[in-house]
This record gives C-alpha cells, sequence and structure tokens, in this order.
C-alpha cells in the first residue's frame, strides 16, 4: 500500500504539473460581482490591507496598502482586486461630490451621501445686502468732510434740496437699523460701523441744509456767492439740454437724409414728355461748366458765367442755338 493512500485528500498536496508546461498558474474563478479575482481560500492578505476599511478615500495610507511589491510574487506584488476597484469609485465620486459623505452599503461598497456644506463657505448674498455692505464702505470711506460725496450727488443735483433729500431717504431705507438685514450687517463690518455711516449721512443732511437753505443769515456775502454758484449751474444745466437737443435733431436729420439717399430707384425710364428733365443739350452745357468752374481760380458769378457759356459754346448771339454759326 503506498503512503498516499493514508493521508485524508484534503490534505495531499496537488499533483505536479509537466515540465514542458511551465510555471503552474494561479486558477481564477468569477465573483459574485461578474469580476475575476484571485481565490482568497487558504491565503492570508497582508496585514497592511486590513486598515483599507478605516480608510478615507485619499489618505496616503491607502495609496502605500494598494502600492504593488517589486519583486515578489504574483499574489504579492498586487493588491486584492476589490480593495483596487473601491479606490476608483472613491477618487471618482469625491472629485464630482466634494461634499458627500462616505458610508458603507449593505453589499459592501462605498456609497456617497449628500452633506450640508463646509462651515467656511460664505453664502450668496442678496442683492440688498450687496448694496448695503457697498454704500457701508463708501459713506465710510468718504467720511463727513463732503456732504456731496456723503450723499453720492452728481454735481448738477447738489444745489436741489429736494433731490437732496431724496437721496438722504433712499440711504436710510437702506442704513437704518431696523430695516437692515442682519447678513448684510455682519458682512459689512458689524452694528458700530453701520451706526458710524448712519451717523455720517445725518451729518452731510445737517451741512446740506445749512448750506442751501441759508441757515447763516447773518452773512449775506456767503448768501450770494451760493445764489450765484446755483444761477450758474441752472445755467450750465440749460445749456446742456440745449445743446442735447440739438444733436438729437441734427442726428435725426442726417438718418433721414441717408434713408432717402439709400431709397430705391423707381422712377419711370427717360421720356421727353417728362417735365422738369434736362435734355442731353442741357447736361452736356452743365458739364461743361462744372469742368470750367473747377479749372478756373476765382469762382465765376453773374455775367462772368455767361460769357464763359457763350466762349465755350462758340456761340457769337445769345439768340442763336449752340453750336450754330454766324
Amino acid at each position: 500500500m503506498e503512503v498516499t493512500e493514508l493521508v485524508p485528500p484534503s490534505l495531499r498536496p496537488p499533483p505536479a504539473a509537466p515540465s514542458w508546461a511551465g510555471p503552474a498558474e494561479v486558477p481564477v474563478a468569477p465573483s459574485p460581482g461578474g469580476r475575476w479575482q484571485l481565490p482568497l481560500a487558504g491565503w492570508k492578505r497582508p496585514a497592511e490591507d486590513d486598515i483599507l476599511g478605516s480608510v478615507r478615500p485619499g489618505d496616503p495610507r491607502r495609496a502605500q496598502c494598494q502600492r504593488p511589491a517589486v519583486g515578489g510574487s504574483r499574489r504579492e506584488g498586487f493588491a486584492e482586486p476589490r480593495a483596487v476597484d473601491f479606490a476608483f469609485t472613491a477618487e471618482a465620486v469625491a472629485s464630482l461630490a466634494p461634499d458627500a459623505a462616505w458610508v458603507e452599503g449593505d453589499g459592501g461598497g462605498v456609497v456617497a451621501l449628500p452633506c450640508a456644506p463646509a462651515a467656511h463657505a460664505q453664502a450668496r448674498l442678496d442683492p440688498e445686502a450687496e448694496l448695503l455692505v457697498a454704500e457701508v464702505r463708501r459713506v465710510t470711506d468718504v467720511g463727513g468732510s463732503d456732504y456731496r460725496r456723503v450723499l453720492d450727488l452728481h454735481p448738477g443735483e447738489s444745489w436741489d434740496m429736494q433731490v437732496v433729500q431724496t437721496r438722504f431717504r433712499q440711504l436710510m431705507r437702506l442704513l437704518h437699523p431696523d430695516k437692515r438685514s442682519k447678513v448684510g450687517e455682519a458682512r459689512a463690518g458689524g452694528r458700530e460701523i453701520c451706526d458710524e455711516a448712519v451717523n455720517l449721512v445725518l451729518e452731510a443732511l445737517q451741512a446740506a441744509k445749512r448750506e442751501l437753505l441759508g441757515g447763516d443769515e447773518q452773512d449775506p456775502q456767503r448768501r450770494a456767492q451760493q445764489d450765484m454758484r446755483r444761477l450758474q449751474e441752472v445755467q450750465r444745466q440749460r445749456a446742456r439740454q440745449a445743446m442735447h437737443r440739438q444733436q438729437q435733431s441734427a442726428a435725426g436729420k442726417l438718418a433721414a437724409d441717408i434713408d432717402r439717399a439709400l431709397a430705391p430707384q423707381t422712377e419711370a425710364a427717360p421720356s421727353a414728355e417728362v417735365p422738369g428733365r434736362p435734355d442731353p443739350t442741357g447736361r452736356e452745357i452743365a458739364g461743361l461748366l462744372a469742368r470750367l468752374n473747377a479749372r478756373s481760380e476765382v469762382p465765376l458769378q453773374g455775367s462772368q458765367w455767361a460769357a464763359w457759356c457763350l466762349d465755350a459754346l462758340d456761340v457769337r448771339d445769345v439768340t442763336q442755338a449752340p453750336g450754330t454759326q454766324v
């Protein structure tokens, strides 16, 4: 009896491959997911692969665990196929959904769930809050030096008290503590900065009233200067309006001339019965006169035109037709 008969089949070594077949290949089998992977029965995976379940995608330790060994055998040179697929899926999902939570699904895979954005991400402001931030920064940068700059008035509007009050109401509707948004107040620098902007706007209104409404009645010279400035500004504004109307009129006239020049010609064929159409002799005379006037250094007028015409057409008598001899 041979010794191999006493050894159970499960403990017998696999039969040796013939020498002509080369090195033995490791048998593979399809996995339930449809992928071909190495059989893991009887093979203990490396210890560093045990931490794959607790390492998030993108961690440097995952790359170290999946790095193939150099110079090893076939099983030692490659990581587990499932770990490689997991890393590829994790990196792809991370690039598409950066704000996602990683959880392990029922089938052992990884699922990305949407989560709240990061705390440091700033929410987009509404237009009113953005306008509040811009006005607070502008007013605080200007200071209380000039009410025209604080209220952002046009040079032509700085002498009109009604326009000044309208602009003041617009700013206070935006900067008032009971009407400004909390998000815009926080972005503008806080409550103190916004209150400082409100005080500057109030001071600008008082300065405009003192200057425009004649608060200094004991100084008639200053009031006369203000009246003169106001009158000059009104005159300049009227001159600008008149120039604007003149430019509009000239532009409209030019557009009408261009339209008439580009209009299609719908006239009928030339005929002798059409009144007002010059005959060939008249056209010849007109062309000749134009050439003679262009050659002469001094433009011809009155009787000089008649003399030139008679001389050019060789006419000795005015009553004769052109081209006839005396």
